[in-house]
């Protein structure tokens, strides 16, 4: 029997009872009268370190928001390689070769003349607020190596001539608004490592052409709309770790190739319309990683619909809000948003003389396994909480709130 300590009407109480223990079972220059408004030509014949100057002036006029002041240096006062977020090189001291402008709130579009900085190896733009189109002729790039646009509002397609940035080695565009299809010029960059695509738009099938990428680790696809079957040709990908492919609409069945993928650590297969079974050894995570990481995601999801009453399907969920971005919001902004009416409704129902209490006691119930519920649920496999964590910490949070048995 559970103790009657926690003091919610029948039809509240028996709510949570059952939700909680359901799952348990189951840039050219102006010379010095440059105007940051007017925009250099893209790509002029001869670049240099004036060219460098222009383009990312004009990178600057096109941010409209600067809430940390990380442009205040970039004006006439320093040069342009003593400017925040500005790295120049040790053999070409006056060029520049990374743009590090990470999680700083900016607000604004992405110039195509930031492909004039020819110099470049390296461009973090990721968690900031840059919208509109990724510029498409990044031909400039050839010595590109890291190129990070990851967790901004950015829609159109991914560039196809990104297959002329050679020495590209990461590629992270995940959590995004990109659609059209993944471009199978991305198959004849020989040094890809690092490949996310994740939380997007992207549609049509996964190009064979990536399975000619001896070079790719990882290969991150999750939770866009890609459809058809996965290419037994990834078999081929000699060295890759980790395989999300989870949240899409594939079908079809599930290559054998991959089975002989010795490197292969992580996999994601999930929430697609896949047929067949795992072979033994990956159903017991003898030999990969695959097993519990991709079940406890399933978990994690049911968690969230038992507790929101809302499916990953449901229409309100687009433009990059998902399920677990509307209850991980919910969470840090108070919850109330975030849980079933049903719950709330029955709890208001309790004398006034425990309302407060119940109402209480009801969120800190429900927040504590929607927390389960996002950790089941993170990107990276191992990343995840273990199944075993899971039910332990169900049990642990039904026994504070209900008794023990």
């Amino acid at each position: 029997m559970f103790s009657s300590a926690f003091l919610l009407c029948p039809s509240t109480y028996t709510i949570l009872i059952l939700r909680l223990l359901l799952p348990l079972f189951i840039i050219i220059p102006h010379h010095h009268h440059l105007q940051v408004t007017s925009a250099p030509a893209v790509l002029p014949p001869k670049h240099n370190n004036v060219t460098d100057r222009s383009s990312l002036l004009y990178f600057k006029s096109k941010v409209s928001l600067d809430p940390h002041g990380i442009f205040a240096t970039w004006n006439d006062t320093l040069p342009f390689c003593r400017w925040s977020a500005v790295v120049c090189g040790r053999r070409h001291p006056d060029r520049v070769v990374s743009l590090n402008l990470t999680s700083l709130d900016l607000v604004g579009t992405i110039p195509p003349h930031l492909a004039n900085l020819t110099f470049l190896r390296r461009i973090d733009l990721s968690s900031n607020h840059f919208h509109g189109p990724i510029p498409q002729d990044l031909s400039g790039m050839s010595r590109l190596q890291y190129l990070d646009l990851s967790s901004n509002s950015l829609s159109g397609v991914i560039p196809s001539k990104i297959n002329h940035c050679l020495g590209l080695q990461i590629i992270d565009m995940s959590y995004n608004m990109l659609g059209g299809n993944i471009p199978t010029e991305l198959g004849s960059l020989p040094s890809l490592y690092f490949l996310d695509l994740r939380n997007n738009s992207i549609i049509g099938q996964i190009p064979l052409s990536l399975a000619n990428v001896s070079s790719l680790n990882y290969l991150l696809l999750t939770d866009n709309r890609l459809s058809g079957g996965i290419p037994p040709s990834l078999g081929k990908l000699s060295v890759l770790k980790v395989l999300h492919l989870g949240g899409n609409i594939l079908e079809g069945s599930i290559p054998p190739y991959l089975w002989n993928l010795s490197s292969l650590e992580y996999l994601s297969l999930s929430n697609n319309q896949l047929q067949g079974s795992l072979p033994q050894d990956l159903e017991c995570g003898m030999t990969y990683k695959v097993s519990t990481h991709g079940d406890v995601y399933s978990y994690g999801i049911l968690l969230m619909e038992l507790f929101t009453r809302k499916r990953p399907t449901d229409g309100a969920f687009k433009e990059g809000l998902t399920l677990r971005t509307f209850v991980k919001d919910g969470l840090s902004e108070g919850l109330i948003s975030t849980m079933d009416e049903c719950l709330l409704a029955n709890g208001v129902q309790a004398n006034d003389h425990y309302q407060t209490t119940n109402h209480a006691k009801t969120f800190e119930c429900v927040s504590l396994v929607l927390r389960i519920g996002i950790q089941c649920t993170n990107d990276l496999p191992m990343e995840r909480m273990e199944i075993k964590k899971v039910r332990n910490e169900l049990n642990d949070i039904k026994n504070k709130f209900f008794g023990r048995e």
